[in-house]
């Protein structure tokens, strides 16, 4: 299986993160605040200290994070870090124009960058989450 990174473990990146390590994934996480990365632990999922850390050795890194500021800092601070044939797949809800102009500068650097977000609010991830 993957070996995967998350950063971001909230309400959606933790059930994603989830779901990775029940199927057989290595999965490696951060958050910026660390008690949502202890919270995966019996899951198997094991808890970096830093960005840079968590996808260090991951052929994939999925961001899942609170706004463009947000993916701009973490990503600042997961590149030294990050392989270079990783890719990045960031799911989170993101402005066009600042997106657009995020994978330009990262496909400058030669990071493979992908923007695929994930359009699904806390209430409908709790009412159509199978248990």
């Amino acid at each position: 299986m993957a070996n995967i990174a998350f950063l971001g473990t909230g309400l959606l990146g933790g059930a994603l993160a989830e779901a990775a390590a029940q199927r057989g994934d290595t999965v490696t996480a951060w958050n910026r605040s660390a008690d949502k990365v202890a919270a995966l632990a019996p899951f198997g999922i094991k808890a970096a200290a830093t960005a840079a850390d968590a996808v260090r050795g991951a052929t994939r890194v999925h961001l899942v994070l609170k706004d463009d500021a947000v993916v701009d800092a973490v990503v600042a601070a997961a590149l030294p870090g990050l392989a270079p044939d990783a890719i990045v797949l960031d799911h989170t809800t993101t402005l066009p124009a600042l997106t657009a102009a995020r994978a330009a500068r990262l496909a400058a650097q030669g990071v493979n960058y992908l923007h695929c977000p994930v359009f699904m609010g806390p209430a409908a991830y709790i009412k159509h989450r199978v248990p």
